[in-house]
């Protein structure tokens, strides 16, 4: 059904059936909204019903059940939103892993670098 232009397809559909499409991608149940009108219901009218996201097997177990980052939207959330901005997230702590940053940024570029040559150097036996 969708091809490699989805914009141009999504938007052929949205002609057809209208602005707000329930599709299934897979097995994932997606709502696709092509208008600024339609955009507005979901993002200022009726917000509070739409900013939970879907549980998955990965954030269930990566998150000790869908715990921090991954819990549904709410007051729990809103708190570990809150904590991350102004504990973990803000400038000075950024900054204080600077030169981390930079060491992992010249290891993963070495690394970049030696699986390059062994796959040139393989190409040739």
């Amino acid at each position: 059904m969708l091809g490699e232009a989805v914009h141009r397809d999504l938007h052929r559909l949205s002609t057809k059936y209208g602005p707000i499409m329930y599709l299934r991608l897979g097995s994932l149940p997606t709502i696709v909204v092509s208008s600024a009108e339609a955009a507005e219901l979901f993002l200022k009218t009726h917000d509070l019903n739409f900013a939970s996201r879907p549980f998955s097997a990965a954030a269930k177990y990566i998150s000790y059940d869908h715990k921090g980052f991954f819990t549904e939207y709410g007051p729990y959330w809103r708190n570990v939103r809150k904590l991350s901005t102004l504990k973990l997230l803000n400038h000075n702590k950024i900054e204080s892993f600077g030169s981390m940053r930079s060491s992992e940024i010249e290891l993963l570029i070495t690394s970049l670098r030696d699986a390059a040559s062994l796959h040139e150097s393989s190409r040739y036996y």
